[in-house]
């Protein structure tokens, strides 16, 4: 069977996290979004990231969700709006 793109991956000490896909990657560690939501990045050479197996069928399911999760490839991080607070002055007595 040829290899199936992307891979699947889950933590193996944190079974909750769900199953997850790498979303980047950098010299020497790989960011990953689970199927809880979260986004976590690891050490290429993280020996509790491992490859899940899944049925053709769960896998389907799986990538469906995370797909939806995944950010876009193209998107760029949302800047920061800054918000200027106004000085109230403080009511004089009568």
């Amino acid at each position: 069977m040829a290899e199936q793109s992307p891979t699947i991956y889950a933590n193996s000490n944190e079974p909750s996290w769900g199953r997850a896909i790498a979303t980047a990657e950098h010299d020497d560690r790989r960011e990953y979004i689970f199927e809880d939501g979260s986004r976590r990045t690891f050490l290429r050479t993280s020996r509790v990231i491992v490859a899940a197996v899944l049925a053709d069928d769960e896998r389907a399911a799986v990538l469906k969700l995370l797909a939806k999760k995944a950010p876009a490839a193209t998107a760029s991080k949302p800047k920061k709006k800054r918000v200027l607070k106004k000085k109230v002055a403080a009511a004089e007595p009568s």
